[in-house]
């Protein structure tokens, strides 16, 4: 986060520094069969079933191979991340639903600094978020997908067929190269839900 004095008030913004140096995403890969894809789960209500819903398709018709990491708190960086990049060929993130959702981004952003590609998954309602946090951090291209908002239902298979829908978009992203996706993610505009659409 970013501090910012008003007067004797301390503000910090989690979105980032504005005069953050650029940063390219990390190289992607030639496929995703056979490779460790970490799921870093930031235990939002209802991110496990549509990260399950992902890794299981990933699993099934990919070839990748899976490995969950669940943060104790969605408000708190990842204590992974060192972990999971020594560990794992890329990493699935998410799910961003919520006013914390910049951590999921900051999360990303960390991943791709240390060399891992990363797809963040997030809501329509906190796409934008997500993306002006990557860019806070100097990444002006990171990958998101985009789930429905909101993300929770009574059925939970509803709930994990969201993950299903977009497992292979996140495999399409973690082996498109990096000159692509940064002209498919940089300045890229998200549609907002149409109960946070200005009126």
């Amino acid at each position: 986060a970013t501090k910012v004095m008003f007067g004797d008030l301390s503000v910090y913004v989690p979105t980032g520094d504005p005069s953050a140096v650029a940063a390219s995403l990390a190289p992607r890969l030639k496929s995703v069969r056979g490779a460790r894809i970490g799921i870093l789960d930031n235990s939002k209500e209802f991110a496990d079933l549509v990260l399950q819903g992902a890794a299981e398709v990933l699993e099934r018709e990919h070839g990748a191979v899976v490995r969950f990491w669940r943060k104790s708190y969605l408000g708190i960086p990842s204590p992974f991340t060192k972990e999971m990049a020594a560990e794992c060929d890329a990493v699935i993130n998410g799910v961003g639903h919520e006013v914390l959702d910049p951590l999921a981004a900051r999360d990303a952003v960390e991943l791709e600094n240390l060399g891992v590609p990363t797809v963040t998954i997030t809501s329509t309602a906190f796409a934008a978020l997500g993306q002006v946090t990557g860019e806070g951090a100097g990444h002006l291209s990171l990958p998101i997908v985009v789930v429905p908002h909101p993300v929770g239902d009574r059925d939970e298979n509803a709930v994990r067929r969201r993950g299903e829908e977009i497992a292979t978009d996140c495999a399409r992203i973690l082996t498109t190269p990096v000159d692509q996706l940064s002209r498919e993610f940089e300045g890229k505009r998200y549609p907002l839900p149409r109960a946070v659409m200005p009126r």
